[in-house]
Protein backbone atom coordinates (compact mmCIF):
# COMPACT_ATOMS: atom_id res chain seq x y z
CA UNK A 1 0.00 0.00 0.00
CA UNK A 2 1.70 3.37 -0.96
CA UNK A 3 1.12 5.91 1.71
CA UNK A 4 0.94 9.55 1.45
CA UNK A 5 1.02 12.58 3.99
CA UNK A 6 -2.49 12.47 3.44
CA UNK A 7 -3.11 8.71 4.31
CA UNK A 8 -5.20 8.39 7.24
CA UNK A 9 -3.78 6.38 10.58
CA UNK A 10 -7.15 4.80 9.80
CA UNK A 11 -6.15 3.24 6.54
CA UNK A 12 -2.96 1.60 8.11
CA UNK A 13 -5.07 -0.10 10.62
CA UNK A 14 -7.23 -1.48 8.31
CA UNK A 15 -4.83 -2.52 6.32
CA UNK A 16 -3.01 -4.07 8.85
CA UNK A 17 -6.31 -6.01 10.44
CA UNK A 18 -7.22 -7.25 7.38
CA UNK A 19 -3.30 -9.41 7.07
CA UNK A 20 -3.85 -9.97 10.69
CA UNK A 21 -7.15 -10.52 12.15
CA UNK A 22 -6.58 -10.50 15.92
CA UNK A 23 -4.18 -8.46 15.73
CA UNK A 24 -3.90 -4.27 15.93
CA UNK A 25 -2.14 -1.44 15.74
CA UNK A 26 -2.14 2.29 18.07
CA UNK A 27 -0.86 5.24 17.62
CA UNK A 28 0.83 7.45 20.53
CA UNK A 29 2.33 10.64 20.71
CA UNK A 30 5.68 9.28 21.92
CA UNK A 31 8.10 6.35 21.35
CA UNK A 32 8.64 3.53 23.71
CA UNK A 33 11.75 1.51 24.56
CA UNK A 34 11.60 -2.21 23.28
CA UNK A 35 9.18 -4.45 25.49
CA UNK A 36 8.27 -1.20 27.47
CA UNK A 37 3.96 -0.48 27.58
CA UNK A 38 2.41 2.73 25.79
CA UNK A 39 0.53 4.80 28.23
CA UNK A 40 -2.91 5.18 27.25
CA UNK A 41 -3.50 8.61 27.81
CA UNK A 42 -0.84 9.10 24.81
CA UNK A 43 -2.64 7.33 22.31
CA UNK A 44 -3.41 9.83 18.96
CA UNK A 45 -6.81 9.70 17.42
CA UNK A 46 -6.92 7.70 14.46
CA UNK A 47 -8.91 10.27 12.18
CA UNK A 48 -5.06 12.71 11.91
CA UNK A 49 -3.21 11.91 8.59
CA UNK A 50 0.37 10.93 8.80
CA UNK A 51 1.33 14.42 7.31
CA UNK A 52 -0.59 16.13 10.46
CA UNK A 53 1.72 14.23 12.92
CA UNK A 54 4.59 13.57 10.81
CA UNK A 55 5.25 17.32 8.52
CA UNK A 56 8.20 15.67 7.26
CA UNK A 57 6.74 12.62 5.85
CA UNK A 58 6.54 12.50 2.31
CA UNK A 59 5.82 8.93 0.29
CA UNK A 60 6.69 5.24 1.27
CA UNK A 61 5.22 1.89 0.98
CA UNK A 62 3.93 0.03 4.01
CA UNK A 63 4.37 -3.14 3.79
CA UNK A 64 3.66 -6.21 6.44
CA UNK A 65 5.37 -9.63 6.63
CA UNK A 66 4.46 -12.28 8.63
CA UNK A 67 7.76 -13.16 9.83
CA UNK A 68 8.88 -9.48 10.82
CA UNK A 69 9.29 -9.58 14.55
CA UNK A 70 6.70 -7.30 16.36
CA UNK A 71 9.98 -5.34 17.74
CA UNK A 72 10.95 -4.87 14.24
CA UNK A 73 8.09 -3.90 12.60
CA UNK A 74 7.49 -1.12 15.27
CA UNK A 75 10.96 0.11 15.12
CA UNK A 76 10.62 0.11 10.78
CA UNK A 77 6.90 2.50 11.51
CA UNK A 78 9.28 4.78 13.67
CA UNK A 79 12.17 4.84 10.97
CA UNK A 80 9.82 5.02 7.79
CA UNK A 81 7.07 7.33 8.73
CA UNK A 82 7.70 8.84 12.26
CA UNK A 83 4.59 6.90 13.93
CA UNK A 84 5.37 5.86 17.55
CA UNK A 85 3.22 2.25 17.03
CA UNK A 86 2.29 -0.79 19.42
CA UNK A 87 0.80 -3.50 18.38
CA UNK A 88 -1.88 -5.26 20.06
CA UNK A 89 -2.81 -8.65 20.23
CA UNK A 90 -6.44 -9.50 21.00
CA UNK A 91 -7.15 -12.02 24.32
CA UNK A 92 -10.53 -12.44 24.98
CA UNK A 93 -12.55 -9.54 24.67
CA UNK A 94 -9.52 -7.19 25.73
CA UNK A 95 -7.00 -5.60 23.86
CA UNK A 96 -3.04 -6.19 25.27
CA UNK A 97 0.05 -4.63 24.11
CA UNK A 98 2.28 -7.08 23.26
CA UNK A 99 5.12 -5.43 24.91
CA UNK A 100 6.45 -8.75 26.20
CA UNK A 101 6.37 -10.69 23.33
CA UNK A 102 7.87 -7.94 20.92
CA UNK A 103 10.60 -10.81 19.87
CA UNK A 104 7.54 -12.80 18.53
CA UNK A 105 6.95 -12.67 15.09
CA UNK A 106 3.77 -11.00 13.71
CA UNK A 107 2.74 -14.42 12.87
CA UNK A 108 3.43 -16.18 16.24
CA UNK A 109 1.03 -13.06 17.84
CA UNK A 110 -1.82 -13.92 15.46
CA UNK A 111 -1.65 -17.36 16.06
CA UNK A 112 -1.50 -16.72 19.80
CA UNK A 113 -4.79 -14.34 20.15
CA UNK A 114 -8.46 -15.72 20.73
Amino acid sequence: MKVTPDTHLLSLQLAFNEKFPHLKIAFYKNAHDRNELSPIAEEVFRDYKIGEINPNFKEAEFLLYEHEKVNDFEEKMENQFGLHVQVLRKSGQTWIQTSVTDEWTLQKQEEHAH
